[in-house]
């Protein structure tokens, strides 16, 4: 992953996930250094038209655009693939936060 998937803040946050309970554990997955992104790539220049048409109806609330998304790609050529639709409804200055809580020496980068 990027620098945003493998740092210190992210490795504290899930650290501290695991030792509030919120999961039992946190396994992390890395693919290998020359994997493509292209296929998912093209996937998202597909949701950012099929949301910016002039015929995409208004979509109020996040859960509108979701089930909007969901119909969308129900009927199009990713039909027959799992795709989870995922939103981060909070950005956090999670860098802030651990600031002087985790060693970031001991942390490989």
């Amino acid at each position: 992953g990027g620098s945003e998937n493998v740092n210190y803040s992210t490795h504290a946050l899930h650290c501290l996930l695991v030792k509030e309970r919120v999961f039992d554990e946190v396994v992390w997955a890395r693919l290998p250094p020359d994997h493509s992104h292209d296929a998912i790539d093209r996937l998202f220049s597909v949701l950012e038209g099929w949301l910016g048409l002039s015929t995409c109806p208004d979509l109020d609330t996040l859960w509108a655009q979701l089930a909007y998304l969901r119909t969308k790609l129900a009927k199009s050529e990713y039909a027959c693939n799992k795709i989870e639709l995922m939103a981060q409804l909070v950005n956090f200055a999670f860098d802030v936060f651990f600031n002087g809580h985790v060693n970031s020496e001991h942390v490989k980068k």
